[in-house]
């Protein structure tokens, strides 16, 4: 049987924050993510990537597929969060490279409650 991390985390790191967790989560520790806000129960989250050399392209830019493997779960974990009784799944996700990453790519999230007009209909 081999190590799972996953069961490691829940079991001996509950004494560190949520946004620590989040920077030592094996595939991005080596990214050197930095969570920069994690507040109001997961609703606002603000993450800090790097460009490093091993994040940086033969152009001088960072490669698109780090910028994905960041953006790409942040969602469905903010989503589990926000509403723990649905299974949230990424379907599809689509980036639009317009320019080169500056030297410090950040990815935010904010859920926002809709307010509902005095009708009870939502807009």
């Amino acid at each position: 049987m081999g190590f799972n991390f996953a069961r490691f985390a829940r079991r001996w790191l509950t004494f560190l924050p949520e946004s620590r967790r989040l920077e030592l989560y094996p595939p991005w520790w080596m990214m050197r993510i930095k969570v920069l806000a994690l507040e109001n129960g997961w609703r606002h989250i603000r993450i800090r990537l790097p460009l490093t050399w091993i994040s940086r392209n033969m152009g001088g830019g960072m490669f698109g597929g780090f910028q994905a493997s960041l953006a790409d779960p942040i969602a469905p974990l903010a989503c589990a969060k926000v509403f723990p009784k649905y299974h949230v799944w990424t379907r599809h996700l689509s980036m639009d490279f317009v320019r080169l990453a500056l030297p410090i790519w950040s990815c935010s999230l904010i859920f926002r409650r809709k307010r509902r007009r005095k009708s009870g209909k939502s807009w």
